[in-house]
């Protein structure tokens, strides 16, 4: 986890651990996430909803996903060794 007051250069840390693991064909071991799309554009990464496969316009709070989409998260992770949050300050203890 990496915390800091804006602008003290967490993103560059978060750019630099991704030409590190690119340098070294490690890139497809890295997920990077955040709660937000502007976020996630920020960072080439996907919004934490999409990664769980979580509707924008669910009515639901409580959402069970089926076995299906359960089983393709498994496999889309199966091979990820890292995950970067981007703004995890946004992120609410229920996610």
């Amino acid at each position: 986890m990496l915390g800091g007051a804006g602008g003290c250069g967490k993103s560059r840390v978060t750019e630099a651990i991704c030409a590190f693991m690119s340098h070294h064909d490690r890139l497809h071991t890295l997920r990077s996430l955040a709660p937000s799309s502007a976020a996630a554009v920020a960072i080439n990464g996907l919004t934490m909803q999409s990664m769980l496969r979580e509707g924008r316009n669910k009515l639901c709070i409580n959402t069970t996903l089926t076995q299906t989409e359960i089983t393709s998260i498994e496999t889309e992770w199966k091979n990820i060794n890292y995950c970067l949050i981007d703004e995890i300050s946004m992120v609410g203890c229920h996610m």
